[in-house]
């Protein structure tokens, strides 16, 4: 595999097998037939596939498709002040998919001088999402309305981006 997932369970008629670190696995013991592959792994969408064994036939590679699952990020209000202090907006990253484990999930901005955020932030387990506070920094400096970026992300995840307008309060 060209980028291998370690940790995907495999499903193929009951008997199961978890990915190495070569993202390969082995199931041993199906008989001549038609199954359904199934994969599963949080974070991750995989569809099903088919497979067919046939007499004294070695499968070598089963290919199942899969996609990150994305993470998406929302921010009350999208513009404030930088006098507007430690609770200037509301952001919520949201996960789709499986919500059995706690998610662990990296924070940053491209703006630290203008706008303060947690580092990460944990979804619960059996929660979709978790809020927390964006800070405005209020310097002294007389400039224009600033964009920031912000970034949510996550092993497994496709990344929440959101862009918010920090505000000059300087004359």
């Amino acid at each position: 595999a060209d980028n291998p997932i370690v940790g995907i369970t495999i499903d193929i008629n009951g008997k199961t097998a978890v990915t190495d670190d070569a993202g390969l696995w082995e199931i041993n013991g199906l008989t001549e037939g038609h199954y359904t592959a199934t994969a599963s792994k949080t974070g991750y969408r995989f569809e099903s596939t088919d497979v067919t064994i046939a007499n004294d036939t070695q499968m070598t590679e089963v290919a199942i498709p899969v996609t990150a699952m994305p993470l998406t990020l929302s921010v009350t209000p999208t513009q404030f002040s930088e006098a507007d202090g430690a609770t200037a907006a509301t952001a919520t990253v949201t996960r789709t998919g499986d919500t059995s484990n706690a998610l662990t999930i990296d924070l940053s901005s491209d703006a630290t001088s203008k706008v303060m955020l947690p580092t990460t932030v944990t979804i619960p387990s059996g929660a979709p999402s978790v809020d927390f506070n964006i800070a405005a920094v209020d310097d002294t400096n007389v400039d224009s309305s600033q964009t920031v970026t912000l970034l949510a992300t996550a092993t497994g995840y496709t990344d929440g981006i959101m862009t918010v307008t920090v505000t000059n309060d300087d004359v």
